[in-house]
């Protein structure tokens, strides 16, 4: 799974089907990412954007208000102790170090607000990056509309407009995406940093980042960015604990939370990647079986496994999981290199496909979120 530049892989547009060629025309107009952003944002809408399942609406709301009022201690004090001011256990006191919403709207002077709309402006952007990459990495503009439709329709998509609890996923989520496609190492390192100060699992992916690497920039390249944002985060986060005296709380995380997770495992697996499994089950098939590339592949597993493992560790598995989501972008990487074209297009509309019809649901413990495009259409 080498890093990528804009000629890597095999070209795709002689072998495409035609409901493929139909959609790389439509699409081949100024502006494609753009209109491929908004539809597959839509389309996710009409079908799959999970929401509170306790009291509908009206839960949604005063979960918004409670946690936009944590997020107001934030912005009003983006170093601001968290650990200090609320239960070790709690998911508040765990907030020290996510910032970089909060930090937005402290220097903009925009409060609440502002942190959101930095959230809002940040899942269109991670859509739009998605479309991009998605065009790089697969070689066609019908490839990535796949790819976005299935990012836009599972959690990872709807953190662009779904978080009741201003978690900003969405701001992680487009740093990350942010670092594959910019081609200077300082960029790359820089977006990096700025998605470790959104959440600390997305340190925990970063190294599925390095293994795309953006326009003109080499593997070493992609790697050293990737070396350099880790370590300038460890010593930013142990240089502001020392200074301020600030701390990390880990109560609540361990083994017994796993436990708890056991009778609904299934659906917080596929909560996770939802039609993204479809590609993992086509990498094992295709990359797995191959000398040259299963020494990469099992690698490749072996870190997915014990990410996805920790995830289970914590809480809110759903969330965990779905940062998972940027291993998808190496792995279609390595199948286009692998796969016929027409069987990759396939198998990217197939996951787009699951991902909107197949319930989406949130998983902490029980399942929190859920709907489907029955009850969607009928209101319930």
């Amino acid at each position: 799974m080498q890093a990528l530049d804009d000629e890597a892989g095999r070209p795709a547009a002689d072998e495409r089907g035609g409901f493929h060629r139909w959609l790389e025309r439509r699409l081949c107009v100024p502006g494609w990412a753009h209109a491929t952003a908004i539809a597959a944002l839509l389309l996710a809408t009409a079908f799959s954007f999970p929401v509170p399942q306790q009291a509908g609406a009206d839960n949604a709301r005063i979960l918004d208000e409670r946690w936009g009022r944590v997020v107001d201690e934030k912005v009003a004090d983006p170093l601001r102790d968290m650990a200090r001011h609320h239960p070790p256990k709690t998911n508040e006191a765990k907030r020290t170090f996510r910032i970089t919403a909060p930090a937005v709207a402290y220097a903009t002077g925009t409060g609440r607000t502002g942190a959101r709309t930095f959230a809002l402006a940040c899942g269109y952007a991670l859509l739009l990056a998605t479309a991009r990459l998605g065009q790089r990495l697969t070689g066609s503009r019908a490839g990535a509309a796949s790819l976005t439709v299935m990012a836009a329709a599972s959690y990872f998509g709807s953190a662009a407009l779904v978080d009741h609890y201003w978690w900003f996923d969405s701001v992680a989520f487009a740093f990350l995406l942010a670092a594959m496609l910019t081609p200077q190492r300082a960029g790359r390192a820089a977006a990096l940093v700025a998605a470790f100060f959104c959440d600390e699992r997305a340190l925990l992916v970063s190294p599925a980042t390095a293994l795309v690497g953006g326009p003109g920039t080499s593997r070493r390249g992609a790697w050293a960015a990737t070396g350099v944002a880790i370590g300038l985060y460890a010593a930013l986060r142990a240089g502001l604990t020392a200074a301020l005296d600030l701390q990390t709380a880990v109560a609540g995380i361990g083994v017994e939370e796993a436990a708890k997770h056991v009778s609904v495992a299934g659906w917080a697996l596929w909560s996770g990647l939802e039609g993204g499994w479809l590609l993992v089950g086509a990498g094992l098939v295709w990359l797995g079986r191959q000398p040259e590339t299963r020494a990469a592949t099992t690698v490749w597993v072996l870190y997915a496994t014990a990410f996805a493992a920790s995830c289970f560790l914590v809480h809110d598995v759903t969330r965990s999981l779905s940062f998972g989501f940027v291993f998808l972008f190496p792995l279609v990487a390595a199948l286009r290199r692998r796969m016929p074209p027409a069987a990759l297009h396939d198998l990217l509309l197939a996951a787009a496909l699951a991902s909107l019809i197949v319930p989406n649901v949130f998983v902490a413990n029980r399942i929190d979120y859920q709907v489907d495009v029955v009850s969607h259409w009928l209101g319930r």
